[in-house]
């Protein structure tokens, strides 16, 4: 399970501007190469159609480059220059099916900017301003995933608290379109509105709204009280008037407040979020032709709420790790997808399979992992001849098995687990072999359902990687 979030100085140096020491027209590039050899079956439904078994070998380079002007000033850029599918003898670096002149242009239009900003300080006020990462209360707030937002960000220390300010530029359009189409935009907060999915099927007249923009404000106050750091979070999503049908009246907006602390009490180390979610404040979302509404947009009126805790602490072969949270059935999150709470949930890198991700993604109706669902984990991690051995045991289930009101999840709960081992086999270079399974548990709809079809019944999934990565 990646670590996770320290709040406190670890928090303050992901939001605030940290002072670089490093002499001014200073350029550092770092970064990572992953190959990857896997064996995977990452579908719910058994003997589904074409991608049930799969095996591939990818592979990643991801370079950061750091450019600083002065102590106080300096820009970065993370990008990728590869991050594919080997395949083939002479298809070229990047994966590609067949050797033709379009395809080598498809695979160098995968060279990827995943984030730039610039950062300094201005009348000892921090200021951030770009497409940057950001973490908020322990990454399950807001966590940026591989990419980043768009964003201006202003910060300000008062001895052991800071205070950070953001507006996250979700979308650079209003919240609405023309016709009565779905509405299915990308963004942070559009994904978490929506659940995913976009907002209603469709409207009577969907004229877009009054306001071209749609953005986050976020308020953050990060501090230490004896031994305890915490995280105190506002975040306001408002999207304008009129964003589904041309009434003007109405605002689409949503709310949350989060709390986060955490810190080394002896033998163990603790960290606890909760959030509250207001819910989607729009009397026209999800009205459907015939001016009814959907079971959709009653969901996403409603508001709701996400406890979690994680736990780590050291032991004489090693250490152990666990966690534990609940969504309620009507919360929904600003990032929804990209909570990370062990290597059964996501495992990073190349041809990454979100094993316990895509149940729950799958089950709910939803689209959102951190919507109406529970789970718990549990680990340790063994320390023996320069390995480092991981198990990990999993378990999750849906909250309502009815989210949207009479309609029943396919696969309620699953049962899983990982087995990740690493060793250093020179300066940087690391070795990884391990494996994930989980076993999704059928819901009575689903019951003589037949093989490879929607609704069909589950089947075990699983990994099984071979990698190795060395980070300069």
């Amino acid at each position: 399970m990646k670590k996770a979030l320290v709040l406190g100085a670890a928090a303050l140096a992901a939001l605030a501007v940290v002072p670089n020491p490093a002499s001014a027209g200073e350029v550092k590039l770092g970064g990572y190469y992953m190959f990857r050899m896997q064996d995977t079956d990452p579908t719910v439904i058994k003997d589904a159609s074409g991608t049930d078994d799969q095996q591939y070998w990818k592979h990643r380079l991801q370079l950061k480059m750091d450019m600083i002007a002065s102590p106080k000033t300096h820009a970065h850029m993370v990008f990728r220059a590869f991050d594919s599918t080997l395949e083939g003898a002479d298809s070229g670096l990047l994966s590609a099916t067949t050797v033709t002149n379009s395809a080598r242009a498809a695979d160098a239009a995968q060279w990827d900017i995943r984030q730039g900003w610039l950062e300094t300080e201005a009348w000892t006020v921090g200021l951030k301003v770009g497409f940057m990462p950001i973490s908020l209360n322990d990454r399950i707030l807001v966590n940026d995933d591989t990419t980043g937002f768009a964003t201006v960000m202003l910060s300000k220390s008062f001895g052991d608290i800071t205070l950070v300010g953001a507006d996250v530029r979700v979308r650079e359009s209003d919240i609405g379109v023309s016709g009565a189409s779905a509405i299915s935009a990308t963004g942070v907060v559009t994904s978490a509105v929506a659940g995913g999915s976009g907002f209603a099927a469709s409207a009577p007249t969907i004229a877009g709204s009054n306001k071209d923009d749609e953005d986050l404000y976020v308020l953050s106050l990060l501090g230490k009280a004896n031994n305890i750091n915490y995280q105190l979070t506002s975040a306001y999503f408002y999207g304008g008037k009129g964003g589904f049908i041309s009434n003007n009246v109405s605002a689409s907006d949503d709310w949350w407040l989060a709390a986060t602390a955490g810190g080394d009490f002896g033998l163990v180390n603790a960290t606890g979020t909760v959030i509250w979610e207001r819910g989607l404040e729009d009397s026209d979302v999800g009205l459907t032709a015939t001016g009814g509404e959907t079971a959709l947009s009653r969901e996403l009126r409603k508001g709701g709420f996400l406890g979690a805790v994680r736990l780590d602490g050291k032991t004489g072969f090693g250490g152990w790790q666990g966690y534990g949270f609940y969504s309620s059935p009507n919360f929904t999150n600003v990032t929804p997808q990209n909570q990370v709470w062990s290597d059964t949930w996501d495992q990073g890198g190349p041809g990454n399979v979100k094993m316990m991700r895509i149940f729950a993604q799958s089950n709910n109706g939803l689209s959102n992992v951190s919507q109406n669902m529970w789970g718990l984990g549990a680990g340790l991690i063994f320390n023996a001849q320069g390995w480092k051995i991981n198990p990990m045991l999993d378990y999750a289930q849906v909250s309502d098995k009815e989210p949207l009101g009479g309609t029943q999840v396919l696969y309620d709960r699953a049962w899983g687990g990982s087995l990740m081992l690493s060793t250093e086999i020179d300066k940087g270079t690391t070795l990884l072999l391990g494996g994930t399974a989980i076993r999704p548990h059928d819901n009575a709809v689903v019951v003589g359902a037949a093989p490879g079809v929607a609704g069909g019944p589950s089947s075990t999934m699983h990994t099984v990687q071979a990698a190795v990565k060395m980070a300069f």
